[in-house]
């Protein structure tokens, strides 16, 4: 059997759901669950879309776009370039899908005062805002499906959307193609309040929209108000059974189990 890693969404890679945290205790997961409850917790929706960073050159006007470490150290692929690259892709509604969204965010760029361009993107373009990609035209499809690789949406959405991650962006070196390590939150902000009041409803163009925090419906939160006490008896139980502590991290309970079996 070979063994694989498996890599998922780009240079983005996979964005994680609070079960996806190894490290997280017992404690802070009865945490988390009583904070929910007191609707203390604020978040966004988990998206099923296509990743794709993007940037924009002050210089040159174009708008850009990478998927690995090569477009990072090519400058970024422009719109054109995006296109050539996806054009022997099994799924087209993909390609059309990544060049129409990257068209969008170009217009809307080069419609900024060159000054906010630069806070935005940074002089040489090498700052990548984290994106995802939702359109109705690129659905899901049967598992092993050629046509679906890349485009395994589950959730059908109404309209375009260029939505932009609240996290994941970064600087990145066209000479190593990693990050730099510089906070990039300020240019975030900048490209927030840029694109403030700019969604468009109109299903058949792409709306450019940041991915903003929600709060949980205060009716969830009372089913939810009922049913915590069980819960935090039942982690409780399971603790006791393994011998567990607040601080016994998740996966490290469940690699105990394992050899355990």
């Amino acid at each position: 059997m070979e063994n694989k890693l498996l890599l998922e969404g780009g240079v983005g890679g996979h964005m994680n759901h609070p079960y996806d945290n190894d490290d997280l205790t017992f404690g802070q997961l009865k945490d988390l669950l009583r904070a929910a409850v007191a609707g203390e917790l604020r978040g966004t929706e988990k998206t099923d879309g296509q990743n794709l960073f993007i940037s924009f050159d002050v210089t040159t006007q174009k708008a850009k776009a990478i998927r690995n470490k090569t477009q990072i150290k090519a400058g970024g692929l422009t719109p054109e370039q995006l296109d050539d690259f996806f054009s022997e892709h099994p799924a087209q509604a993909l390609r059309f899908s990544f060049v129409e969204a990257l068209q969008a965010f170009e217009k809307f760029a080069q419609q900024l005062p060159k000054k906010i361009q630069v806070e935005i993107f940074g002089p040489t373009g090498d700052i990548y805002f984290n994106t995802e990609i939702m359109n109705p035209g690129t659905p899901g499809f049967a598992k092993g499906d050629p046509r679906g690789q890349g485009t395994q949406n589950v959730v059908p959405y109404d309209k375009k959307t260029l939505l932009i991650h609240g996290v994941g962006h970064a600087e990145l070196d066209k000479e190593t193609g990693n990050a730099t390590g510089v906070d990039v939150s300020t240019n975030y902000r900048a490209l927030e309040i840029a694109l403030d009041g700019k969604e468009i409803d109109d299903p058949a163009v792409f709306s450019i929209e940041t991915h903003r925090t929600r709060e949980l419906s205060p009716s969830g939160l009372e089913k939810a108000s009922r049913v915590l006490p069980r819960t935090l008896d039942s982690i409780d139980n399971i603790m006791k059974d393994s011998g567990a502590s607040e601080d016994t991290t998740l996966v490290s309970f469940v690699v105990e189990q394992a050899k355990a079996d």
